[in-house]
């Protein structure tokens, strides 16, 4: 991509004009579900690339999502690890909580277990993270929130100065 090469004016251009082109087709249907979800991620790379202001429309844009969707747990629950990604740890925790709910009539959602795991570390709530965290590992063993899981859990216990619990996650989250 132009960002990877080194072109941050140009990448920035890009998206921008991608966002343009996305608010355009959401004018002609606010409902499509791929439109919401494109403008949502593009406000969430911009804001990475260090424009905050978008962070009112991340939030706006993945609340109206969670709303319009709420069939699509995998959804909800990419969006939750979107939200501590970008430190909205609140809605990260809120939106992983709806895609738990729905386990007993879907599957695990490992990804929202990590999400929600990652945002209560964030917010030196280390316990209960370890906890989600490690649901997270036993929910769907090999899959991304389970490595991401792994590698998490790694840094805590190193953090806590237990290098034999510390390696056994580093190592199995490097899958």
């Amino acid at each position: 991509t132009q960002r990877q090469s080194g072109n941050t004016e140009d990448s920035g251009l890009l998206m921008t004009e991608a966002r343009r082109i996305l608010l355009d087709f959401e004018q002609h249907d606010p409902f499509k579900r791929d439109a919401q979800v494109n403008l949502f991620r593009t406000a969430v790379v911009l804001m990475q690339w260090g424009d905050p202001s978008y962070t009112q429309e991340v939030q706006d844009r993945a609340s109206k999502i969670v709303d319009l969707y709420p069939t699509y747990p995998s959804m909800i629950a990419a969006l939750s690890t979107d939200m501590t990604a970008i430190g909205q740890h609140a809605l990260a925790i809120e939106f992983a909580d709806k895609a738990i709910a729905t386990e007993d009539r879907t599957q695990p959602w490992s990804n929202a277990w990590y999400a929600r795991g990652r945002a209560l570390y964030e917010l030196y709530r280390t316990d209960e993270a370890i906890v989600d965290l490690q649901t997270a590992t036993q929910k769907e063993p090999g899959s991304p929130g389970s490595l991401l899981s792994h590698t998490l859990l790694a840094e805590i216990y190193a953090e806590r100065g237990q290098t034999n619990l510390s390696e056994i996650h580093k190592t199995a989250g490097e899958g």
